[in-house]
């Protein structure tokens, strides 16, 4: 679940008062994630007014998702002091350019904050990516674009077919990508898993459809939908499904095969519409509760600076709190505003204490502020009470229950989860794969030495996606395929 993951997007836009610092140019550094670095360029570029706020456009490219040139909100600049605010994603930067033309701060985003150095005119090495489709295409391919019902978004995204005649037999794939908005490609680190996958797939006899999500790509839409959960997700699913019904499918039979969170949510459009959807394949779907993986994402993340003892104690508290903002969410009693969910939080905290070691209590809070530079108890009810008041996917994400749905499914489904997968692990899911796989009409199976995205690794660390050169694991075509070829008829 890459949103999980904290796979930030990060989008800013300069206004830069004139003066003697002169920033023209491309500024680039690396935000240090839990796991992960996500690389970050600003390019800078003089206006030549004598506006101080409009002395200089800037864009934002985030390689590693495919995100280029974006211009989104303001900064405003006092000497050497930098403060960059981006409203639609509650981001702020805070930072100093200091004698080595090097620009020092923080990147804070719902109450966290990430040390992050920005270098004037630095270098990004092309990633080597020998999977990604290359035209001349042996197939056709055509650009679409079709609305939801409400008429609000423009989906736009690409449909591949096998070079037959009119009247030929070729089933229609529709590919759901996982969290975050993601272009049609589902491009991450310079990979395009869908690109790849939709290749694979045409060249074997399949149409495939796949869709930029709201916000990625050419899809539009209003900016206030651009604050949506799965169930709004499941809701653009569905449109894709009735498109491929009327304009792609030729009353051919429909997969859909889905990532992540869309591998859930082919599992809920194929229990809503069990007649029009053959069969799917759920790539790394989340089995378990989205609590339960969120408390293990968590340990991952923590596991990076606190030890095995400290790491133990704080899940406990994670676990704790995020149990209290779900029963906040579901009685009468749920907290007027963020000051008194604070409050809660706080007492829970000192419960919290008084069961720990003061020790163990101690150095998890000294750690905590050398990371976060901010006390304990000022910096976990700012992070809780933030997804409680604005983290909307989030909320109803950890209370989402898969396995209702997996119960009840009546179309064939074939689940694949990556043996080294960090992000959705096997030690969640097996249990209830293994109890799913007493259904007829479910497969689940462990792909050795894979990870999330299912390339070929030893350990399945987020770091490594962006150094594998491999997209996906020729063995996962190769299962993909043979499921769907077994279930055309």
């Amino acid at each position: 679940m890459k949103r999980t993951a904290i796979l930030l997007i990060i989008i800013s836009f300069f206004n830069v008062s004139t003066g003697q610092t002169n920033l023209s140019g491309d500024w680039a550094g690396n935000l240090k994630l839990p796991g992960f670095d996500l690389k970050l360029i600003f390019s800078i570029k003089s206006t030549g007014s004598n506006n101080p706020q409009l002395a200089y456009t800037s864009t934002l490219s985030v390689p590693q998702q495919n995100a280029k040139n974006i211009p989104i909100d303001k900064t405003f600049v006092d000497g050497n002091e930098i403060r960059i605010n981006s409203y639609t994603l509650n981001a702020e930067f805070e930072g100093e350019l200091d004698e080595d033309d090097v620009i020092i701060g923080n990147f804070k985003q719902n109450g966290q904050t990430f040390p992050l150095k920005l270098i004037r005119n630095l270098k990004v090495t092309p990633s080597i990516r020998p999977q990604t489709p290359v035209s001349p295409f042996n197939y056709n391919q055509e650009e679409v674009s079709f609305y939801n019902e409400a008429g609000t978004i423009k989906f736009a995204g690409t449909v591949t077919r096998p070079k037959l005649t009119n009247d030929s037999f070729y089933p229609t794939v529709i590919l759901l990508s996982g969290s975050g908005s993601q272009d049609r490609d589902e491009t991450l680190f310079d990979h395009k898993p869908f690109a790849v996958l939709s290749d694979y797939l045409t060249k074997n006899g399949f149409a495939v459809l796949r869709v930029d999500d709201r916000g990625a790509g050419k899809t539009k839409c209003p900016p206030k939908l651009l604050n949506y959960t799965t169930t709004d997700l499941v809701e653009d699913a569905s449109t894709y499904l009735h498109y491929a019904l009327d304009s792609v499918s030729n009353g051919n039979p429909i997969y859909i095969i889905g990532h992540s969170e869309g591998a859930h949510i082919a599992a809920v459009i194929a229990h809503q519409f069990p007649a029009e959807v053959k069969a799917i394949v759920s790539l790394a779907p989340p089995l378990v509760s989205g609590a339960h993986i969120n408390s293990y994402q968590n340990k991952i993340a923590v596991e990076q600076f606190l030890n095995k003892k400290e790491t133990t104690a704080f899940i406990a508290l994670h676990d704790t709190l995020i149990h209290l903002l779900i029963n906040e969410n579901q009685y009468s009693y749920k907290s007027p505003n963020k000051e008194a969910l604070k409050q809660k939080i706080n007492l829970h905290i000192e419960n919290w204490e008084n069961i720990q070691s003061r020790r163990t209590a101690r150095r998890i809070k000294k750690k905590f502020y050398k990371l976060y530079k901010k006390e304990f108890t000022e910096y976990i009810p700012e992070v809780y009470s933030n997804i409680f008041f604005e983290g909307k996917w989030m909320m109803e994400f950890i209370q989402t229950e898969p396995l209702p749905i997996w119960n009840t499914l009546t179309p064939n489904a074939l689940i694949l989860n990556g043996e080294f997968d960090q992000q959705v692990p096997v030690a969640l899911n097996k249990n209830i794969g293994e109890q799913l796989n007493n259904r007829e009409n479910i497969n689940f199976i462990i792909v050795s030495n894979t990870n999330h995205l299912f390339q070929t690794t030893k350990n399945g660390a987020v770091s490594e996606y962006g150094n594998i050169e491999e997209t996906i694991s020729p063995k996962v075509l190769e299962l993909i395929n043979e499921f769907l070829i077994k279930n055309q008829f």
